[in-house]
This record gives C-alpha cells, sequence and structure tokens, in this order.
C-alpha cells in the first residue's frame, strides 16, 4: 500500500495504481465546498472511533465514509472524512474499500512518524549541516547519522515508558552524563555516575551482562555508581 501526500501526484496517476492492483492512501487538498459539505452531515451519520495517537494513549474521532467520483480518476472512490480534536476536517482518499476506518487511519499515521523522525535527525543530529567537505566523507556521515538514530530507537524499545521518546530527550535522561573508565587488564568496567533514570536503563538485559568487542581484544562492563 502506497501512503503520500496529496502535492505528490494527480488523479490520473491514482487511476494507474488501480491498473497495478495497487492500493493507496492519501489526503485531500480541502477547499470551501469540502468544508461545507462536511458541515452539512447530520451529527447521527457520524461514527465515532477510537485510534491509536502518541505514547500509547487513544483518541476519539469521528469518521464518515462515503463513495465518490472524482473528475479525473476513473471508477470509484472511498473518501473518509475525519474531524478530530483540531475541528478542520480532513479528508483521505483511498482505493481500499474493505479495510476498517481505524485500520486506514492508523496506517496513515505512520507516514507522520517517519516524518517526525527526519526532523530529528536535522534537529538533533544535524543532518542537513554535516561536517564533511567531500563526497566521500559526506555519505559517511549520513551513514553514521542513521546508524545512530536506529541505535537510540532501538535502545528506546526496551525503555518502559519511554519507547516513544524522542532522541533529545533519551540524550538528556540516560546518555548524557558522567562515568568513570577502569581498565583492568583487558576489561573495561565503567562506572555510570548515579541519576534519576539510570535504573530504567539498567532493566536493558544486554546493559546487566559484560559484553565482548573482539575488535578491540577485550570486554565492557557497566554498572550504577553510589553518587552523582
Amino acid at each position: 500500500m502506497l501512503i503520500f501526500d496529496s502535492k505528490v501526484t494527480i488523479q490520473e496517476n491514482l487511476s494507474k495504481l488501480n491498473e497495478d492492483n495497487i492500493k493507496f492512501i492519501t489526503l485531500r487538498q480541502r477547499g470551501v465546498k469540502m468544508k461545507k459539505h462536511a458541515a452539512s452531515i447530520p451529527e447521527k451519520k457520524w461514527e465515532y472511533i477510537w485510534v491509536e495517537a502518541a505514547k500509547k494513549k487513544t483518541r476519539n474521532v469521528k469518521v464518515f465514509e462515503e463513495i465518490i467520483n472524482l473528475k479525473d480518476y476513473k471508477g470509484d472512490i472511498r473518501q473518509l472524512i475525519i474531524i478530530d480534536h483540531s475541528k478542520e476536517p480532513i479528508f483521505m482518499l483511498t482505493n481500499d474499500l474493505t479495510t476498517k476506518a481505524s485500520e486506514l487511519i492508523r496506517k496513515y499515521g505512520r507516514r507522520w512518524l517517519v516524518e517526525q523522525e527526519i526532523s530529528e535527525q536535522i534537529t538533533f543530529f544535524h543532518l542537513n549541516h554535516l561536517s564533511s567537505s567531500i563526497v566521500v566523507k559526506v555519505d559517511f556521515d549520513l551513514t553514521m547519522t542513521v546508524l545512530a538514530h536506529n541505535l537510540y530507537r532501538k535502545i528506546a524499545t526496551g525503555l518502559q515508558g519511554f519507547q516513544r521518546c524522542n532522541v533529545d530527550t533519551l540524550h538528556r535522561k540516560f546518555l548524557d552524563g558522567r562515568a568513570n573508565v577502569q581498565v583492568i587488564n583487558k576489561k573495561l568496567l565503567v562506572t555510570l555516575n548515579r541519576r534519576a533514570h539510570l535504573p530504567i536503563l539498567f532493566e536493558l538485559l544486554w546493559l546487566q551482562k559484560e559484553t565482548q568487542l573482539p575488535w578491540m581484544d577485550c570486554s565492557i562492563k557497566f554498572k550504577i555508581g553510589t553518587s552523582s
């Protein structure tokens, strides 16, 4: 299923997706007539559904479904008019005529999550201001930036209550701190200064164990210190 913004393509190309049996979801640019149409729908015809929101929460939205015809689109198309707390109607178009409205809304919501991750890479990792001046190093910087972002997201999946926090919050609460590093034979002992959220970090199983670092021919072990 393709999920994209309404400005990406034109109605004729939506028909071509049907020819290749490709499902899609897109938003329709709303005009004055469309807003008036949404306002004229009787309250009893709206359906109230719960959909997933950020931080494991849910929100109640009201949805009105209809089959419409577009000027340059061949055949019928499904339109979902969605109103949430913003009170401004959202017009969603799809050629999927069978999937539940709540699932379609949830699928489109994943697109916003992708945009959020790109925004994090720009604001936190400065993806649009890479330090390298030649192409080879720029490619390397880009690769390392995306890798670092994915490692943050991987850590977040194991932190109870922080799975959907942005990278800046994860860095500030868990990683931005001091530590005492001791080298004993071929072992690195890293003692992290005590902080409020470190016990949550140490619930990660891999952090509780001693980890081998074959490229350094040593192992590393983390523990929480007795003072901040």
